[in-house]
């Protein structure tokens, strides 16, 4: 009979803390460097340029706020200062030079991103575990917890493809990030954010209601975490099948004795 070895709830979050610690030193590491790759800096400066070019051409060095004003604080300004503002304002949304900037600043912010976080997980989730074995990132690897398939079988790389890229990376990560991006740009709303509550309500009711405490990865992959030191895994589905039917034979004759 084969026993589940489950890894604690404990060190499953605590493997995660520092997964996730990883995670963002090596994305920022990954955004910088496609950053700087994209010149992506180049467009910043040309809106800056352009945005003081306005605020110089109507004066407005004292209380423009870089064409950030609330309505609140536009209210406070004379009705000169504020003729001048809204000139100003109407004059930098349609420059070309400033539209060009802020359509790249927009487009690039979304591509690094998506590459920094990719590649990231490319590089922790994916090829790292690979090279440990066991389907252990860092974090499980410190804390001895192992990813395995259901049926007690070590991981295939198709699988921890699936689990990681597909699952942590794209639906787990990416989808969040982007739909918390697009309320802050305002698309999206009180949808965009019932839907990030919905996921992640989801993803608590998984880990407090199943047997394995399994997640969207888990789910998606078909893999259990266990304790690596004390859980069995076979190399292959043949060996797990030749070893389940060894210990029935055992049993059988311990029966007929």
């Amino acid at each position: 009979m084969l026993d589940l070895q489950k890894a604690g709830l404990l060190k499953r979050v605590s493997a995660y803390i520092l997964d996730m610690i990883l995670v963002m030193i090596l994305a920022v590491g990954f955004a910088c460097a496609f950053s700087w790759m994209f010149g992506y800096t180049k467009y910043e400066t040309t809106l800056d340029e352009r945005r003081d070019f306005f605020i110089e051409k109507y004066n407005l060095q004292e209380y423009a706020n870089e064409f950030l004003l609330s309505d609140t604080e536009f209210e406070k300004l004379t009705d000169e200062q504020k003729e001048a503002y809204t000139s100003a304002t109407e004059e930098f949304e349609k420059d070309p030079e400033a539209n060009h900037a802020w359509g790249m600043i927009i487009s690039l912010s979304f591509l690094i991103l998506t590459l920094s976080v990719l590649f990231t997980y490319l590089v922790l989730e994916f090829i790292i575990p690979l090279v440990l074995g066991g389907g252990m990132s860092v974090g499980r690897k410190v804390f001895a917890i192992g990813v395995m398939h259901e049926n007690y079988v070590k991981l295939k790389p198709t699988t921890l493809f699936v689990r990681s890229i597909l699952g942590k990376c794209t639906i787990e990560t990416m989808v969040p990030m982007y739909l918390v991006l697009l309320i802050l740009f305002g698309e999206l709303g009180i949808v965009g954010t019932l839907v990030l509550v919905g996921m992640l309500a989801l993803q608590l009711i998984l880990i407090f209601t199943t047997k394995t405490h399994a997640t969207i990865h888990d789910l998606l992959a078909h893999t259990v975490a266990v304790d690596y030191a004390s859980q069995m895994i076979f190399e292959s589905e043949e060996e797990m099948l030749r070893y389940k039917s060894e210990r029935a034979r055992e049993l059988a004759e311990r029966e007929d004795y």
